[in-house]
């Protein structure tokens, strides 16, 4: 199933088309799109995490363990959310969270985190996601 492509936060159009994306770009998208959306939105209370929120702080550097645990709680539920997709077949393999095998994090600055996440998707690829969170 495709999705529409987010540059910047914001819709991609060429030549007047909305840009369209599938499998394993969806799944690049669909999992910052977790990460960074903060928990609690009025739309979906359990989706997202709460790095945003956490950035900042002067405690940022002893929490490095609550920053994983965080995106991995959100990646976790995003599994479970697309479970039910998988059931009605709306989902390639290639867009599909399998599963998370690794979340470090990069901390050049204290006021940003860059998340290195290593997932398996449903094709059983190994895919590595590096982005920032500020």
């Amino acid at each position: 199933m495709k999705d529409i492509r987010l540059m910047a936060r914001d819709v991609e159009i060429i030549n007047g088309k909305i840009s369209l994306i599938s499998k394993e770009e969806k799944l690049n998208q669909q999992v910052r799109k977790c990460v960074l959306t903060v928990k609690g939105n009025y739309l979906h209370e359990q989706y997202g995490s709460l790095v945003s929120t956490m950035l900042g702080k002067p405690q940022i550097t002893g929490t490095d363990a609550s920053v994983i645990a965080t995106i991995r709680d959100a990646l976790d539920y995003f599994i479970r959310l697309q479970q039910a997709g998988i059931k009605l077949n709306i989902y390639d393999a290639e867009e599909v969270l399998y599963k998370v095998l690794s979340i470090t994090l990069n901390k050049p600055d204290p006021r940003a985190v860059y998340p290195d996440v290593q997932i398996m998707n449903g094709a059983q690829n190994n895919i590595e996601f590096l982005f920032n969170v500020f």
